[in-house]
């Protein structure tokens, strides 16, 4: 199998050997949700192809800090608790409510220096 370079909008990429001996599988981020505020970066990754398991990655908060969320759907808002790792890194994983069909959200970390948030699209709604 020969090195290969991919550049596709798509979200994952899988490549194979023609014997399927070799195979590589890896996440693009063709458009990525991201957000930025200061010191402070998410990023949002999605978990499972029918667009309902999210994990939100966030970077530049103080380690091992007590954070604030809030997430804002249509005119329900709700807030509650995050921590930042020793490194200054969160990770959440966001999953949609049971037997809602889809929608738009707005999440955002409130930290010490910033408040990034990022707003997405999940389940059926695109």
């Amino acid at each position: 199998m020969l090195p290969v370079t991919i550049t596709l909008p798509v979200e994952v990429i899988a490549i194979a050997s023609l014997d399927e001996s070799v195979r590589v599988f890896a996440t693009a981020f063709p458009h990525p949700i991201e957000g930025s505020d200061g010191p402070h970066r998410l990023l949002l990754e999605m978990m499972s192809p029918n667009r309902r398991t999210f994990t939100l990655w966030g970077t530049g908060f103080p380690p091992n800090s007590s954070l604030r969320t809030r997430l804002q759907a249509g005119t329900d808002a709700f807030e509650g608790p995050a921590f930042a790792d020793e490194r200054g890194i969160l990770r959440m994983q966001l999953n949609a409510p049971p037997g809602a069909k889809g929608g738009t959200v707005t999440y955002q970390v409130i930290g010490p220096a910033g408040r990034p948030k990022v707003t997405y699209r999940w389940g059926e709604s695109r």
